[in-house]
């Protein structure tokens, strides 16, 4: 048996198998259904001008405990939990109160019991042994006092609420940190994506420097990096460091220029400052001077870089003063070849 409920109005389930019992405790907690609330309340306050405030509960009744089993499960189903379960210890031929609570909570761990008994069947510790939620549990003896039972379906039902609403804010931040934590694993995998990225990059920076170490300051021929706008020298290696005499401070403060001789500084400049400035360059035979005041030649090759940025080309120096000296050689003796009148013969 129920009536109507709103969602604001508690649920409470009592479990007896009387039903005088019942009715009693609709008188008591149902108070639209009868006048008996305005009745006890002016028996014990007396009458009153004021309009009195009801207390008033949605109430079900069962008369065995798998039929409050059943209804409970119901109720959970529906999403209408009930609060709190008046239960009779006694009730013959099913199930025992004591029994009835542990199958009700193994439904609705939540769910506030009083148990109603007019005799000593258990003691409190007997109670608490077989059932485990001893902070649930109140016990109501019979015959029981009205006001009594209101104040104990109006805490208890509050108690309920106020679990339920403690459980649903600690489920939203278990959820929350769910969510946090979620966040904080994809953060940490990009992260550790990050790492790998840069280690590799730095792997292939650090490959990329000892390749540049071998071939640049290692390279046993001269080489040189010059910016394209000031002819500055932005970098020298070790040979050009030992072939030409100057120090790695001394070139930073050179120009190119500073290595040709005054005759040759305006073809330099037009070279570097004309329209193919950009271009490769081989085979360029030119005169250079060392730190010592000797003259050779190098032959230069050269090609446009980006160099930190900066505009610039990287060139390779040659000593071809003996190449060239061994060709004026050659060249010399085939002239004299030519003029000789007498009959000239090589064989092997």
């Amino acid at each position: 048996m129920s009536g109507q409920p709103s969602p604001s109005v508690p649920r409470i389930l009592v479990i007896d198998d009387n039903r005088a019992i019942h009715t009693d405790f609709r008188k008591i907690l149902c108070p639209a259904a009868s006048g008996y609330l305005d009745e006890l309340e002016t028996s014990l306050f007396g009458p009153s001008e004021s309009i009195p405030i009801h207390v008033a509960f949605d109430m079900d009744s069962a008369y065995q405990g798998q039929e409050g089993l059943a209804l409970l499960e119901q109720s959970v189903q529906q999403g209408r939990p009930y609060s709190v379960a008046f239960v009779d210890v006694r009730m013959p031929p099913g199930w025992d109160g004591i029994e009835t609570v542990s199958r009700l909570w193994a439904v609705a761990p939540d769910l506030q019991i009083v148990i109603c008994t007019a005799y000593s069947d258990y003691s409190w510790s007997e109670m608490t042994a077989k059932l485990s939620h001893s902070d649930r549990l109140l016990i109501l003896k019979k015959p029981f006092d009205a006001v009594e039972v209101l104040q104990l379906a109006a805490t208890l039902t509050e108690k309920w609420r106020l679990l339920q609403f403690s459980n649903q804010r600690l489920a939203e931040l278990e959820q929350l940190i769910q969510d946090r934590t979620a966040v904080l694993r994809q953060t940490n995998e990009s992260l550790q994506s990050e790492i790998q990225c840069r280690k590799k990059t730095s792997d292939a920076l650090s490959e990329s420097e000892q390749r540049y170490h071998l071939l640049f300051s290692k390279n046993p021929l001269p080489m040189w990096v010059v910016d394209l706008e000031t002819l500055a020298f932005l970098a020298v290696n070790d040979a050009a460091i030992q072939n030409y005499g100057y120090s790695a401070a001394q070139f930073a403060a050179m120009t190119v220029v500073d290595l040709h001789l005054p005759e040759d500084v305006g073809p330099v400049q037009a070279r570097f400052f004309g329209d193919q400035r950009l271009l490769p360059t081989r085979n360029l035979v030119v005169k250079h001077r060392k730190k010592d005041g000797s003259v050779f030649s190098a032959d230069i090759t050269s090609c446009p870089i980006n160099f930190s940025g900066r505009l610039a080309k990287l060139a390779l120096a040659v000593d071809v003063t003996e190449r060239r000296h061994a060709e004026a050689l050659i060249r010399e003796q085939a002239a004299l070849l030519d003029l000789a009148s007498d009959a000239i013969l090589v064989r092997d």
